[in-house]
Parts: C-alpha cells; structure tokens; sequence
C-alpha cells in the first residue's frame, strides 16, 4: 500500500529514522502540551537534566544559566542526572564485582536503552549479560520520588530513546523532553537563557558522573570505583553507534573480543551525539570536560548525594 510501517520486533527507537529521513516526515511523541498542563496546574514540576546539556543552549550560555531559565519556565526544581549516573556507577560495580567472573564471562552497561533493546531483539541469547542497574534517569527519577512522591518528573536530555524507557519506569519518570523540544518551550516563552543573570548554584554529581555520555564515560566511571575499592581495573571494550555495537558483541559472544565489561552507545559519539542534541558533540564533549574538571566532588565515593541517594532507592530494573 506504500505505506512505510516500523517493525516493532527489529526497531529499538534509537531515532535514527528521524534524522535521516529527508522529508521529515517522521517524528516521536512530544511531551510539551502535558508538560505545559501539570506546571499551570501547580504540580511540582521537576526538571532532570541530563550530562550533555552543558553547551546545548549556546556556547556561552552557563549551567546556572539553563537553571535560571527552567526554574522562569516554572520547574519547581532542577536535577542534575549525572548524580543518577554516580548512583548508576556505584550499584553496576557492585554488580559487576558480584557476577564477573564467578557468575558470567562478561557484562555490558544498561544506561543506552537503544542499546539494551538492540540486545534483546537482536541478540537474546546475550539479554541476561545486560546489567540490572538502572540508567542513570530511572535512578534520578526514583530519587527525587522518594524525596517528593508528588512530584512530576521531566527528564530532558538528547535521546529520543529515552521516551520509550519512560513508558517502563513509570514509576520513576513522567515525561521526556529532547533538547530540541526545550528549546522550543523556551522559544514560545520568551525566555533567552544567554540574557538571564545567574543564580548561586553548586554542582552535587562528580565529575565521573558528569563525564557518562563522553566517549568512555560509562567504564571510566566504572573502573573509577573499583579503583576506590581497591579492586583490580577490568578488561572493557567501548562501541557506539548500533552497527558497531551489534558487530563486537557478536564477536564477544563468540569468543573473539576478549572483554570482561562492554560499553554500548546506540548514537556515534556516544550520547552528545543524540538525535535530539542541538549543539555539535565536538564543542560539547570539550564543555562537559571542563564542567566536570571543576566539579568540587573528585570521586563517586564520598559525602555526596548519589551515596546517600543509592542507599535509598533501588537500584534494580523491575
């Protein structure tokens, strides 16, 4: 009937359709209208960056910056999801310390939901090598519901995945917005985040957990905190995009790839390279880098909210 259809039983919603279709003539469900409807219904409204935002606004356009500008917008309040990635570091090494070796050969990162659902549809013989650790937006949203079981959480960030993830982890977030879609709120709001004077604001994530959608970023955590505790450094392999990761994880699973921990990003460039980013990852894997070296907490471990925050909520995919 020449009608394009998605196969649902191959599709992992990575957005990759969105942005090569040349007539623009797909799109994924937006979240603005409810958004909009629950902060002029007076609800606590919370807005959970996601680590790349750092530059999406305009090179010179500051984190305390974007916090003023969501905070105009109505946000109740603002959450960093790189402490969720911290939370995310610290329960996936204890994961990984309980299974490799003793358990199982190998295990990969969860945090891609493209890169998840790759696994379970196109390679499930290898599903139970996933790691149970939630992402680092589940963490964060579970966090900030055992804080406020009232508040309404938006997760903004560059991947459009990630609104399918939302709709398994309903009890954690409410809505997804790309950092396409803030744009355009901020946009029908008058609201120039690079005019805004900045407010005081204190950064609580580590700057291992800001460092998460940078290439690396998941197993540098990772290696981060066995080093914490004194454990030996794993074998990790990196792979983005869905081509190069569905290629190395059949070479894993065959015997091929020696690797204890596997690190898969669905976007090239890892996620500040998302479908829904607006800035070019180049500019922006420099400005998180810098973000993260100012970060006054230097490791996961420590007095830090994600310490106290992983022993509150959990931590495992359900």
């Amino acid at each position: 009937d020449r009608k394009a259809k998605i196969d649902t039983s191959k599709c992992v919603e990575c957005g990759s359709c969105r942005s090569a279709c040349p007539f623009g003539a797909i799109d994924e469900r937006s979240n603005i209208v409810q958004i909009i409807q629950a902060i002029r219904a007076g609800q606590r409204v919370h807005a959970l960056l996601a680590p790349s935002f750092i530059g999406q606004m305009g090179f010179k356009v500051t984190p305390p910056q974007i916090v003023t500008a969501l905070k105009k917008m109505g946000f109740a309040a603002i959450e960093e999801v790189a402490v969720g990635a911290d939370m995310t570091a610290l329960h996936e090494t204890k994961e990984f310390m309980e299974k490799v070796p003793a358990r199982q050969k190998y295990m990969t990162n969860s945090c891609c939901p493209a890169f998840v659902a790759l696994i379970q549809k196109h390679l499930p013989n290898e599903a139970d090598k996933v790691s149970t650790t939630v992402s680092p937006m589940v963490a964060c949203g579970r966090y900030v519901k055992s804080e406020y079981p009232e508040a309404v959480t938006v997760f903004i960030g560059p991947c459009i995945a990630k609104k399918g993830e939302a709709r398994k982890f309903s009890d954690a977030i409410d809505y997804v917005l790309t950092f396409e879609e803030l744009a355009c709120m901020m946009a029908g709001a008058e609201i120039d985040p690079a005019t805004l004077a900045s407010e005081s604001y204190i950064n609580q994530a580590s700057g291992f957990g800001i460092s998460f959608p940078l290439l690396k970023g998941v197993q540098g955590a990772l290696n981060h905190t066995l080093e914490e505790l004194e454990e030996t450094q794993v074998q990790a392999h990196y792979a983005s995009g869905l081509e190069a990761c569905l290629d190395d994880m059949k070479k894993l699973a065959s015997g091929k790839l020696p690797c204890q921990y596997f690190e898969g990003m669905a976007c090239v460039n890892g996620c500040i390279d998302g479908p829904g980013a607006l800035a070019e990852s180049g500019l922006v894997s420099v400005l998180i880098k810098k973000y993260a070296s100012e970060s006054q907490h230097k490791t996961v471990h420590g007095d830090t909210t994600a310490v106290k925050a992983v022993k509150k909520v959990d931590m495992e995919v359900r």
